[in-house]
């Protein structure tokens, strides 16, 4: 009897809908996220909040960043265009926000870069400089902007703004805890249910490695971002069965 109590208990947690922050019957499929190296097998640094390397890292990995082009793409904007300006959150030179050097040795910061250089993430000017807060917890609002510049374009640096989009697009609902609060940091759980929804969207600005400079712009908006990200596995797959 126990046993089954036991289990009756576990199949009810399992079921219940990582999506209970958001007040909806919407589920999020964790696995997918996994499967396309979207997020790491252990997770987010906390149990409560997403830093904004972590927010903008993951949304860069969703419309197609890899490693290689994160490393590679990053480099040829140094190479042609020498230092950009956009690598400037990372100069340490102690006005503004520091950067943990130490932690940011071990990771790949060409997301970071490649997001500014794209207009996908902006950060803050001090002085003439341009700062990126590495490991502060992102907000509604700007882990929003974030994919809301994916999805619309350059000239949208105003949060209320693209806030608002974001609503209009799906991305945040009307059940949402933080509908009316984006100014609130947002749990790993909340931040994943906007990444399902944005995945599900027609895909804008993406990455590809046959791209010049990798980038490129579907203003026919051909696909979703999910189904782009399923066409390069497929491609990889095959590529590795040696199929043509």
């Amino acid at each position: 009897m126990k046993k089954t109590c036991l289990l009756l208990l576990l199949v009810l947690f399992i079921n219940i809908p990582v999506s209970s922050i958001a007040n909806s019957n919407e589920t999020v499929n964790t696995e997918l996220f996994y499967k396309y190296k979207l997020i790491d097998m252990e997770g987010f640094e906390n149990n409560d909040t997403v830093t904004r390397y972590e927010c903008l890292v993951t949304i860069m990995k969703a419309i197609g960043v890899t490693e290689d082009i994160a490393i590679g793409g990053s480099g040829i904007l140094a190479s042609c265009f020498g230092e950009p300006s956009e690598r400037a959150f990372f100069d340490g030179d102690g006005i503004g926000p520091g950067v943990d050097f130490v932690k940011y040795s071990y990771k790949i910061t060409g997301y970071i870069d490649l997001a500014f250089y794209y207009y996908i993430a902006e950060g803050e000017f001090i002085g003439n400089r341009r700062y990126f807060y590495f490991d502060r917890p992102v907000t509604a609002k700007e882990a929003a902007a974030f994919m809301v510049r994916c999805l619309k374009g350059k000239d949208l640096g105003d949060l209320n703004k693209t806030f608002e989009i974001a609503k209009e697009m799906g991305l945040i609902k009307e059940e949402d805890v933080f509908y009316t609060n984006g100014d609130d940091f947002i749990t790993p759980d909340y931040f994943l249910i906007m990444l399902q929804r944005f995945l599900n969207q027609p895909r804008y600005k993406y990455f590809d490695e046959d791209l010049y400079l990798h980038y490129g712009i579907d203003s026919e908006r051909s696909m979703t971002y999910l189904q782009y990200l399923q066409s390069k596995q497929e491609n990889t797959d095959n590529s590795i069965n040696g199929d043509d």
